[in-house]
C-alpha cells in the first residue's frame, strides 16, 4: 500500500501545486497571499484525501463517522476562519477561500476515480505473491541467481 500513498501523494502534489500556480500566474497573488493560499490549500487538500482514502471503495460508499465530520468541518473552518481574517498570515477575499475549499471537493472525487484502479491492481498484484514479494509461482531454479546475487551483494 506504500506504492498507492505515493501515487495518490503526487497527486495531491499535483491539485497544490495547480492551485497555487492558478494564485501566482492567473491571480498575480503576491507572496504573503500565496502562502496564505498554500496553508489553506493543504488543509482542504488533505482533508479531500482523508475522505476519498478512507476506504477502498468509492468514497460515498459509507457516511463517514460522526467525529471524522465533525474534526473535519471544525479543522475547515479554523483555516478559514485564518485565511479570511488575516490571523498569521496575509488575509486572502473569501471568495478565493471558498473557490479553492469548492476546487478540493472537486479533488477529492478526481482522487476517488484514481484510487479504485490503483488498489485492484496492488491488491491483485499483492494476492499474485507468496508474501515475501516473489511471484508465487516462481521456482526456485528461477530465484536462486537473484538470492545469490543478494547475498554476494550484502557480503561485499
Amino acid at each position: 500500500m506504500t506504492i498507492a500513498g505515493a501515487i495518490l501523494g503526487l497527486y495531491l502534489m499535483a491539485f497544490c501545486t495547480g492551485v497555487l500556480a492558478v494564485g501566482k500566474f492567473g491571480m498575480n497573488l503576491g507572496i504573503g497571499p500565496l502562502r496564505t493560499l498554500a496553508f489553506i490549500v493543504l488543509v482542504f487538500g488533505g482533508q479531500a484525501s482523508i475522505y476519498a482514502i478512507r476506504e477502498r471503495g468509492h468514497l460515498w460508499g459509507t457516511r463517514p463517522s460522526l467525529l471524522l465530520a465533525l474534526s473535519s468541518i471544525v479543522d475547515i473552518v479554523i483555516a478559514s476562519i485564518l485565511a479570511i481574517g488575516g490571523l498569521a498570515m496575509t488575509p486572502l477575499p473569501a471568495s478565493l477561500v471558498a473557490a479553492t475549499l469548492v476546487a478540493a471537493v472537486a479533488f477529492s472525487f478526481v482522487l476517488d476515480v484514481v484510487k479504485i484502479p490503483v488498489f485492484a491492481h496492488l491488491l491483485t498484484r499483492q494476492h499474485n505473491t507468496d508474501g515475501s514479494g516473489r511471484e508465487a509461482g516462481a521456482s526456485s531454479a528461477q530465484r536462486e541467481p537473484i538470492e545469490s546475487a543478494a547475498q554476494a551483494q550484502s557480503k561485499g
